[in-house]
């Protein structure tokens, strides 16, 4: 999973999960749990979970281990969401930083993911 902004370089560090050989979990998948939990533990302060319209509860409670890591998590609004099951299980949760409308997340990312780079490498002075 690559993620990236308009105004700067792709990501430097990219994170392939294989869903097809991935358990299922919540009788789904690929299962957004695992994909939370992997994201959670491969960039722990770095990450960010954004759980959208969807029945169940599938990644609602692996979306907090995210937030636990010290990333950040968005889950869509009651009233935006066509199925407010998984977000609002997150939410019920406490899995959640912040609870937005997708435009409201679309606005988010893209003040966060800058902030979320790594440095560019230091350029030699000549001297």
């Amino acid at each position: 999973m690559n993620a990236c902004c308009p105004a700067m370089p792709i990501w430097r560090r990219t994170i392939f999960i294989w869903a097809c050989v991935a358990p299922h979990e919540n009788s789904m998948r690929p299962a957004a749990s695992f994909l939370f939990r992997t994201i959670a533990r491969e960039f722990g302060s770095s990450a960010i979970g954004v759980l959208l319209t969807g029945m169940g509860c599938d990644g609602a409670a692996e979306l907090g281990d995210i937030k636990r890591a010290g990333g950040m998590t968005m889950a869509q609004d009651r009233d935006s969401s066509v199925v407010h099951g998984m977000p609002g299980e997150a939410i019920k949760m406490g899995s959640v930083t912040q609870v937005l409308t997708p435009d409201e997340i679309a606005a988010a990312l893209t003040r966060l993911l800058p902030r979320l780079q790594p440095p560019p490498p230091a350029i030699p002075d000549g001297r």
